[in-house]
């Protein structure tokens, strides 16, 4: 077995583990953690919001860090950083010790040991089938989504919150900690080994980038990293706020703590094909229509979600959000090789995070605002829809490199 593949299933249980609790298991704490600090969910919000200041400054630093400095090391610190803000979450005693943990020590995690640094990595040691490579470690993103509400939903009922918060700490620590320390290199030529799949050629245009970009400034003068980014930013505020305010949603139109777990285990499962099937086809076509797809996909689900439909509606729609949102790491990351090149990889990445931070603030902001407010979300989720169609409208700017299938 090619060696990078250890590189893959790594950042797939990386993956499993901090995107499993952030993404699909954190939202599932908020209903008893806002019962138990009787606390409004504007107030729940500014954990997430926390994490979007982290996320607008500490990319700056990570991206050129990955390029430059070691991936690895900087994956073994946020693995220390999401087991302290496990910790920290179990043991907080009021809601501004809680949001403060959320913010600080998750929200680093998500930079460090998320797409930029283990994406990186993986597009060092594949070349022919990067793509596919990238899709499948994007996987445990959606397999930890599967995983993790399901063992949440157990533990707060349970032993609760708290207790499973510390026993996922654990995990982190027994798991993704020595493969990081044991397993995971930066660079095929850490091991004297060459990239998958690349001759001399290819290696080297996939290094350069089609544009021979040499510096930060270079990339920041680019017109299609700003396209990229602003799609992109629209994209994953509207995305994250939706999905983080899904089991409060579910909750409101009677769905006990059980079905609540399962609509984020059906969204983790569609989000597991999607990133099975567009890791494939981002070696094999297009990668602007396929991303177009997937933000269109979402605008139309959480357009249905706007109407406070049956719950076979709501199953629809949470379907279609995980189908797209399956597709949107290994294109993003594709797209970012192709435009930009891997030697510039983490920088890009790294550069387009505070773009991300600076709309997804407001965006996590405005849900909480408009649903204690309103009593509904029916507002916000209208906004989030047109947000999305600005999204796939500004995209359709962006010129991405064609690709050759058969590299």
């Amino acid at each position: 077995m090619f060696h990078g593949w250890w590189m893959v299933s790594t950042q797939f249980l990386a993956q499993l583990f901090v995107v499993g609790f952030f993404t699909y298991s954190y939202p599932l704490i908020l209903v008893p953690v806002e019962a138990e600090f009787n606390s409004g969910m504007e107030t729940i919000s500014f954990g997430m919001i926390g994490c979007s200041v982290i996320g607008l400054i500490l990319p700056l630093f990570v991206g050129p860090l990955v390029d430059r400095w070691s991936a690895r090391w900087l994956m073994l610190i946020g693995a220390v950083s999401v087991t302290l803000g496990l910790i920290c979450l179990s043991f907080s005693q009021n809601v501004i010790q809680f949001v403060l943990a959320m913010g600080f020590f998750i929200g680093s995690a998500n930079i460090l040991i998320g797409p930029i640094a283990g994406s990186a990595v993986i597009s060092r040691w594949f070349v022919a089938t990067r793509g596919r490579a990238l899709g499948i470690a994007a996987v445990g993103t959606s397999v930890g989504g599967i995983l993790m509400p399901q063992f949440f939903s157990w533990g707060i009922d349970g032993i609760g919150w708290r207790a499973v918060l510390q026993w996922t700490a654990a995990a982190v620590v027994l798991v993704v900690v020595p493969l990081l320390l044991f397993v995971f290199r930066d660079h095929p030529s850490d091991l004297g080994m060459e990239p998958e799949g690349g001759d001399t050629a290819a290696k080297a245009s996939a290094d350069a980038g089609p544009g021979q970009v040499e510096s930060s400034s270079e990339i920041l003068a680019m017109r299609d990293f700003w396209i990229m980014s602003t799609s992109l930013a629209f994209f994953l505020a509207c995305y994250t706020a939706a999905l983080s305010n899904l089991p409060k949603y579910a909750a409101d139109l009677g769905l006990e703590g059980a079905a609540q777990g399962q609509l984020m285990q059906l969204l983790a499962f569609f989000g597991l094909s999607g990133k099975l099937a567009f890791g494939y086809l981002a070696d094999r076509i297009p990668l602007k229509p396929a991303l177009w797809v997937a933000i269109m996909l979402t605008a139309a689900a959480i357009w249905i979600l706007s109407l406070e439909p049956s719950f076979p509606w709501v199953v629809l729609s949470v379907s279609m959000m995980g189908l797209a949102s399956g597709g949107i790491l290994p294109v993003w990351t594709s797209m970012v090789g192709a435009i930009f090149g891997v030697a510039n990889f983490g920088r890009t990445m790294g550069l387009q995070g505070p773009a991300i931070s600076l709309v997804a603030m407001p965006t996590i902001w405005l849900a909480g605002r408009l649903y204690d407010s309103t009593g509904s979300y029916v507002l916000a989720f209208q906004a989030f829809t047109a947000m999305l169609c600005v999204a796939a409208l500004v995209l359709t700017m962006l010129r991405v490199p064609n690709q050759d299938a058969a590299s």
